[in-house]
């Protein structure tokens, strides 16, 4: 495990740095933080199940659940809401539709939900207590409590972290952008393995597929 202080350092010897004060702390932490922020999102969107979180919430009157309360925790330990894998009353599995298909009044249970600005809509349009699967990235170096704080990211791919941040640290000036595409293109290959070794951790074998889901068939 590799703590923030271990990662900023990690960091500046990536852009050949070594103890320079051409970038601020605070230049580093930012450049950290986007290449996290990325990395994430690539993996969630390759391993959607790396990183799960099972949140029960309770809709308002008019059935709405903001995006932020599927989000948990804080300091070290927060789970960044991500994406919605599953909405669940605990009996039913829910649908997802488009709010253009929606009927403006809607009687008996209807088991969807829509997805409309940073909000989540249960129908029928009325308070309900459901159980949200999401995954999530973790806390992001800024949001760190502090320098000996463990960033979590795969141990085989921590080393992309730092490659990225100091890409995007050399390219900063444009002067030294010919070193920032010789550290994007090795990142590159450490990414694919990373995400390779995660693929290879089910035996279930990976298919293109349609976006729907076996409860969308057939009559309830």
């Amino acid at each position: 495990m590799t703590t923030l202080d271990e990662l900023t350092l990690m960091a500046k010897e990536q852009a050949e740095a070594g103890t320079s004060a051409n970038w601020t702390p605070a230049e580093i932490l930012t450049a950290l933080d986007i290449t996290f922020i990325r990395e994430w999102n690539t993996i969630l969107a390759s391993a959607p199940y790396e990183r799960i979180n099972s949140i029960a919430v309770t809709s308002d009157d008019d059935g709405v659940i903001p995006f932020p309360s599927l989000s948990t925790g804080s300091g070290d330990t927060a789970k960044v809401f991500h994406n919605i894998i599953q909405v669940s009353d605990g009996v039913n599995i829910f649908r997802e539709t488009r709010v253009d298909l929606v009927p403006p009044t809607i009687t008996g249970q209807a088991y969807a939900y829509y997805l409309t600005g940073d909000s989540l809509y249960v129908l029928p349009r009325t308070a309900q207590s459901l159980q949200v699967l999401v995954n999530c990235r973790p806390v992001s170096p800024r949001n760190l409590v502090n320098g000996s704080s463990t960033v979590d990211f795969p141990d085989d791919g921590i080393i992309l972290l730092a490659m990225g941040a100091a890409a995007l640290m050399l390219a900063r000036g444009g002067t030294e952008a010919s070193a920032a595409a010789s550290i994007l293109n090795l990142a590159m290959q450490v990414r694919e393995d990373m995400l390779a070794s995660m693929r290879r951790r089910t035996g279930n074998p990976r298919f293109m597929r349609y976006p729907d889901t076996a409860s969308q068939w057939g009559s309830r």
